[in-house]
């Protein structure tokens, strides 16, 4: 069976020329589809592409606005006519202002390619193989003991109190902020004390335990006898969950006086503060879930409770700048 064409960009005078132009190739043997795979344009492929590989992937959304924002003028491209002096090019152009954003797009056709030959799309040598990707600066940025003073000062002062409880809940925890916002009230085992983060829910799909301190434990507490619904902060939107407060934060960082402040830096600062504190980068890998190679034999014989006590020494060191204000 093959796809003609859609209504009304094909009428039914063109659909049935079309039809009789297959069945005589067809009757010569040629096969329409196989030509088709060898001519497809880049827009097509990118459709295949999302159709059977991209829209599994966690960062579909991504890939969508990458190639909306920089490929969409390769649509009606040859797939097989984008050369690696082509690809050079495009990343070398994104890569002058967003060099981040240069290396995604990059990965982006690099993934494409792959498939396309795996799949009978493309002939040759992937074209973005051996091109090297723009450095990327590690950031490092966390709150220190002299900022944590005002960072606790100005929190203080929220009339929010979701707000409140999603920031102490990301800077305790040391989760990422997707999870916080989306935290269930059936992943949260009190009696055990911790939180487990299904592995569907997480950036590299792997489940996660995080080990819950007494202050992330009287923070779920209290909200636990204040509402009825799933998730521990609730909202009024469609997701049904607290979505990210980008206004609240802009005026905390205001009130506080900090610069260059991200809320995923809150994640960072209990990694740095726990290693202030002494712990090992295991264990600080083990409360962050990060995954490497080198340290994962590692991870696997770490049990939660060398985690929980860096973790709240971690927190103890923190709240120290916050007693400051409160007296």
């Amino acid at each position: 069976m093959f796809k003609i064409g859609q209504w009304p960009d094909l009428n039914i005078a063109q659909a049935r020329e079309k039809a009789k132009k297959m069945r005589g190739d067809l009757a010569q043997g040629k096969n329409p589809k196989a030509e088709k795979k060898e001519g497809i344009a880049v827009g097509e492929f990118f459709q295949v592409y999302m159709d059977r590989h991209g829209a599994l992937k966690k960062s579909k959304a991504n890939d969508l606005n990458s190639f909306t924002k920089y490929l969409k003028p390769w649509a009606t491209h040859p797939l097989q006519g984008i050369t690696r002096s082509k690809v050079e090019t495009l990343h070398r152009t994104i890569g002058k202002d967003m060099p981040v954003q240069s290396n995604r797009v990059l990965a982006l056709l690099s993934t494409m390619f792959s498939k396309a030959m795996v799949w009978g799309y493309f002939k040759g040598e992937n074209p973005c193989r051996g091109i090297r990707k723009f450095r990327e600066a590690s950031r490092d940025r966390f709150l220190s003991g002299e900022e944590l003073v005002r960072f606790f000062e100005s929190l203080d002062l929220t009339e929010n109190p979701a707000f409140k409880d999603f920031i102490l809940l990301s800077l305790f925890t040391g989760a990422r902020k997707s999870n916080v916002l989306s935290m269930r009230w059936k992943d949260v085992d009190f009696e055990r004390s911790v939180w487990k983060i299904p592995g569907e829910l997480r950036k590299n799909g792997d489940p996660m335990q995080i080990p819950l301190g007494t202050d992330v434990l009287e923070i779920l507490k209290r909200r636990r006898a204040e509402t009825s619904s799933v998730f521990v902060l609730p909202g009024p939107g469609a997701k049904g969950h607290y979505t990210e407060p980008k206004r609240a934060w802009a005026t905390l960082l205001k009130r506080a006086n900090l610069e260059d402040l991200r809320i995923h830096d809150l994640r960072r600062s209990m990694g740095s503060w726990m290693t202030i504190g002494g712990a090992s980068l295991p264990i600080v890998g083990k409360a962050l879930g990060h995954k490497t190679s080198q340290a994962t034999s590692i991870y696997a014989r770490l049990n939660l409770d060398p985690v929980r006590a860096a973790m709240d020494q971690a927190v103890e060191a923190m709240n120290r700048n916050r007693k400051k204000t409160t007296g």
